[in-house]
Parts: structure tokens; C-alpha cells; sequence
């Protein structure tokens, strides 16, 4: 389930972030870009931002695991005993999951823009309103910030009612990022830009 939704939410970004290179692709295409290369293009920009977000969202991990468990001792869940151990050898299987997820991702989101013909790609970004904007990132605030809202009202309750309760709290965390997807990636691939150079 996972990696199918890693898919989604990638899927859904990078369509946003797409939408956003109409022009570049329209232009791409105008001067002989096969569809391939379109796609190829999209699934490399994928792979590069793929891994300092795994990088980043592993070490964000580790960091939520030790407070998840602390947490589920504190409320009696677990035993004292229990310690947290971290596995660094499990990043590299992390990044490369990220990488393969993003790729397939962004290669469905770029089946139609690698297929419009080049004159239809060019009068499609002439008329179209740019994507995104205050409104999509506001949005995805607000859900980020009702998702985390919910996970913590949501730990207050008792494991049958929390475990019904915690579908809502991933949908809003998820669909929060993936509305915040091009502003997310604008950021990673301004980190990553001097370290491509």
C-alpha cells in the first residue's frame, strides 16, 4: 500500500510541476523533442529530486520513530523495555524504493504532455492560467496543519477508535503534500542545483 500511494502522490506532483514546464515542453517539442525524450527528461528530473527527499524524509523518520515509541510508552501501549534502534543500512533500500516510485510516477504524468503536437502544446500554454498559485498552497497548508491537528487528538484515543480514526489523518497528511508538491520540489531542486554544476 505504500508504494502504491508513493505512486499517487507522486504521480500528482509531478502532474502540477508538469503543468508548470507546459511552455519549456511546448518549446521542447516545437524544435523536435521526440515524445521520448520528453519523458525521459521528466523521469530524470524525478530520479534527482527522489533522492535528497528520501534522504530527508528518512531522517525525519528516524526522528518521528524515537518520539512514536516514546509516546507509545508513555500512554502505557508498550513496555519500558522496549528501545528504539535505528537501521542506517536501510537507506539505501529507502532511496532506491523513492527513486523507482517517483520514476514510474512521473512517466504516467507525462503520458499526455509528451504526446500533444507541438502546435496544440504551444496554444494550450498561451491560453492556459498558470497551475498552482496562493490558493493550491494555501490549501495544502491548511490540510497539513488539520492532519496534524487530527494525529494528535487522534492519539488521545482508545487503539479501536485511533486505528478508524488515523485513515483521515493520512489522507489529509497526503493530499496536503501532494498539493504542495511544486512548491516542494521548486525547493529540492534549488538545494540540488549547485551540487548538479
Amino acid at each position: 500500500n505504500a508504494v502504491y500511494l508513493s505512486i499517487l502522490m507522486v504521480g500528482v506532483t509531478m502532474t502540477a510541476a508538469i503543468a508548470r514546464q507546459s511552455r519549456d515542453i511546448a518549446l521542447l517539442r516545437a524544435v523536435g523533442a521526440t515524445p521520448g525524450q520528453i519523458r525521459r527528461s521528466v523521469a530524470r528530473q524525478a530520479a534527482v529530486v527522489a533522492v535528497p527527499a528520501a534522504t530527508l524524509g528518512f531522517a525525519i523518520g528516524l526522528g518521528g520513530g524515537w518520539l512514536w515509541l516514546a509516546a507509545l510508552v508513555d500512554h502505557g501501549l508498550m513496555p519500558a523495555a522496549v528501545r528504539y534502534a535505528p537501521a542506517p543500512a536501510v537507506l539505501p533500500m529507502v532511496i532506491g524504493i523513492e527513486v523507482a516510485t517517483s520514476v514510474v510516477g512521473a512517466l504516467v504524468a507525462a503520458i499526455r504532455p509528451a504526446r500533444v503536437p507541438p502546435a496544440t502544446a504551444l496554444s494550450e500554454t498561451a491560453t492556459r492560467r498558470p497551475a498552482g498559485g496562493a490558493l493550491r498552497t494555501a490549501i495544502g497548508l491548511v490540510l497539513l496543519a488539520g492532519g496534524t491537528v487530527l494525529s494528535v487528538l487522534v492519539s488521545g484515543l482508545a487503539a479501536d477508535a485511533a486505528d478508524d480514526a488515523a485513515l483521515f489523518v493520512i489522507l489529509s497528511m497526503c493530499v496536503g503534500v501532494g498539493l504542495l508538491g511544486p512548491v516542494l520540489i521548486g525547493a529540492a531542486a534549488r538545494l540540488t542545483r549547485p551540487l548538479l554544476r
